[in-house]
Formats: structure tokens, sequence, C-alpha cells
């Protein structure tokens, strides 16, 4: 299943080809090593063996969950999805997705490292530690109460797999994906996916949902002048309204402020995304919603501009970053065809990643009053766990990228 990015709208996508330059398709260029007589021959036995096998046993295992989803369904109203019902039906297509991606992760041959990184005093400082234990995903001993939206960067298809093997979440996906056979209803009916149809243009950039219709707009960046070199600025210092919690803002220090862009008329794919936040408060047992802000998927050397929509109803987050180390082809899926993406990928003989999770990032009223702030310092703190530098690179230079690949003036 692929989930929905949270990126721009047809406006946005209309601009980008207009004073392109190199620069702009750096997050989005192939950086695998080049694929040698010796590498190609190291990749055989993989073709030969590991492909064919992974594409068999994907097929039965998705197979053998989507007949579970069909027996839980049986006399269930599938226009509600099971996530928000109680009962044997929810937690039977709860304990078969977990068990379902588990089985992913081994059939892919994904190695999941777990780093739990924990905000320290008053410094903006993070403290990691490896392979803790905690509850679904926080470190162990951590206090804070669950988030209900997942933020995590975008950059693999393989992002899915892993996201839902640690927390089985719900997500934010295309209306095109509900159409499609077997992933629609399982989907919809067992992971309760938000659906985002494709925003207009004459939207100007107001939604501020996830998916390609809500990415809020262009937007305004932070101050440059007073940006850290890698990280960017640390603003809206400040406590939260919780009552057991400051701001998580406060841990980060800079002088730098900006002013709360004017409110925007809350598109639907917003008020569903606020919707489901408000409901996990009273029913925390319940999945989280995975929303990936950057609205593309990059190369994984850095971090894209975050969108708003996951920030605009101001309620806690938890920040969840992927990092795919690689030696002979990156995992990303970025700028390759398709077919050559999945031949490689599924023929590698394993696949690491590191999964940086956060405990929930509370905003500051500052951050509250506005979401480009609130969304631009949460990423700030995963590019300072991660080491990836902050860009300002959006879906519209990737989308310009491509066309010059398909005029044949820049090759793929």
């Amino acid at each position: 299943m692929e989930a929905a990015e949270e990126g721009p709208g047809e406006e946005e996508e209309e601009d980008g080809e207009n004073g392109f330059e190199w620069q702009d398709a750096q997050p989005f260029i192939r950086n695998d090593p080049p694929l040698t007589w010796l590498r190609a021959l190291m990749l055989l036995p993989g073709v030969l063996i590991l492909l064919p096998l992974r594409v068999l046993m994907s097929i039965i295992v998705i197979t053998l969950y989507y007949l579970v989803v069909l027996f839980v369904s049986i006399g269930h109203d599938n226009t509600k999805p099971l996530c928000q019902q109680e009962g044997v039906r929810y937690s039977i297509a709860t304990l078969g997705g977990r068990m379902m991606a588990g089985m992913g992760l081994f059939v892919y041959g994904i190695w999941v490292k777990r780093i739990h990184v924990a905000y320290s005093g008053e410094r903006s400082d993070l403290e990691m530690a490896e392979d803790g234990v905690g509850r679904r995903g926080h470190p162990a001993g951590d206090e804070h109460e669950l988030a209900s939206t997942i933020v995590c960067n975008h950059v693999s298809l393989l992002d899915i797999v892993v996201l839902s093997a640690l927390f089985w979440p719900s997500y934010v996906a295309k209306e095109g994906m509900r159409k499609v056979p077997m992933f629609g209803r399982m989907a919809h009916v067992a992971l309760g996916s938000i659906w985002i149809a494709r925003r207009s243009p004459s939207t100007n950039g107001q939604d501020g949902g996830g998916g390609r219709d809500g990415g809020g707009g262009e937007g305004e960046g932070v101050n440059a002048s007073s940006a850290h070199p890698m990280y960017g600025t640390m603003a809206g210092v400040g406590t939260s309204s919780h009552p057991d919690h400051e701001g998580t803002a406060s841990l980060y220090r800079s002088p730098a402020r900006r002013d709360a862009s004017p409110p925007r008329p809350p598109s639907n794919a917003s008020a569903a995304i606020a919707t489901r936040q408000r409901a996990f408060q009273s029913q925390p047992h319940k999945q989280q919603l995975v929303i990936f802000p950057e609205g593309t998927t990059s190369n994984g050397t850095s971090l894209l501009h975050f969108h708003k929509g996951a920030f605009l109803s101001g309620a806690p987050v938890q920040p969840v970053a992927l990092v795919y180390p690689f030696r002979y082809f990156n995992p990303s899926f970025e700028t390759i065809p398709l077919h050559v993406y999945l031949v490689r990928m599924l023929s590698q003989y394993h696949i690491p990643v590191h999964v940086y999770h956060f405990p929930a990032y509370f905003p500051s009223p500052a951050e509250r009053r506005d979401p480009e702030l609130y969304a631009q310092n949460v990423r700030y703190a995963m590019a300072q766990a991660t080491r990836l530098p902050c860009v300002e690179h959006r879906l519209k230079h990737k989308l310009a990228y491509h066309r010059k690949i398909r005029a044949g003036v820049l090759p793929w």
C-alpha cells in the first residue's frame, strides 16, 4: 500500500519548471555506486533466487491477510473502519496486520535498528540509546503520553512496511488507492486510512491537509539569515498548555522569531486529520496516524521542507525518522524506473534501516499559533538526531527534475 504524501497542489507543480537549477535536484538524484560487472555478478544469485521467492512470498502473505480482512468484514458495515470500533473484529484485524507486516520485514530482508531519542534538559542536545524497549516505540521509562500522529520523513516504498511492523498505524492515502483491488479494502477496513482527493488549482494553496491536495501551499520559510547551517532556526520557545508537559520547543534556544501567518480555512483533509487526532485523545489504545509532511520521497540525504497539514490542529506529534544506510543499492524511491527499482530492491541480500523514535513533541503556544513554525521546529529536532541537513526543496523541484529527465536533457 502506498500512503499519500502530504504535499503541494498543482499550482506549485506548474511553477517548478521555471528557473530550474541543478541544485534543485540534489535531494532527488540517485546516489548508488555504479553497477559494475563484479557487482552485477554478485547480484545474480539475488535475481535468480531471492527475487522470485520474495514475489511469491509477498503474494501469499498479502492474500492471507486479505482473507482475514474479508472474514472480519462479514456482517460489518464496511463504511466504518475497524480501527474506530471495539471488539473481536478489531483485535483480529490488528493482530493479523502486525503479523503480516512482521513477515514483510523477514521476506524483504529488512534489518531494523531502533534508536530511541530523548530530549535532554534545557539544552538542544538529544540523548540516544539503541534498542531500548518501550511502549509503541517510545523509549523505555518515557512517561510522555502517546501522540495521535506520527510524522516521518519519506524515503522508500519500504517505509510503509517498516512503520506498519513497528506501529500498525493508519495512513493518509490517495483517493485512487481506495479503488485498487485488495489493497483498497485492507487500507480502509483494517487501517482506517484517511482518503485524500487531488486538489484543484483554484484552492490557491489553502488546503492544509495531508496528501497531494493538502500541503498548505508554498508558505513562508523561517528566517534564513539566522538559520543554523545544518538544522536551521530553532524558534517558538515557550510552554505548552498541557498540564504535565512544557512545550518541547523550550528545549531549543534561538533568538529568531517569526510572525504567525493568518489562519486559512480548513479543508476536508485537515478536518479529517483533526477529528482523528481528537478521537485519539479519548482512545489512546487505537491506531496512530502516519503523515509524511515532506510531500514526496527523497534520496535520504536530507530532510525536505515540512508542510503543515499534520500540525494545523496544534496537537502533539511523535517524530519518527528513517535512515537507510547502504553499500551497493539505495532503497530510496525518488528518480528511478519502477521496474528497475523493484528488481534491484528485491534482489538485495538485506536492507538495513535505522529508525529514530522520538518522544511526543508538545508544541509551544507560539507553535500552536503558527503551524508553519511548529512543522519546521519538529523537522529541526529530527535533523539534529539523524545528522541530516535541512533543505527547502519540495515536490515542485522533484517534478521539474523529472520533466528534464523525460525531455532527455538529464539522465536519471
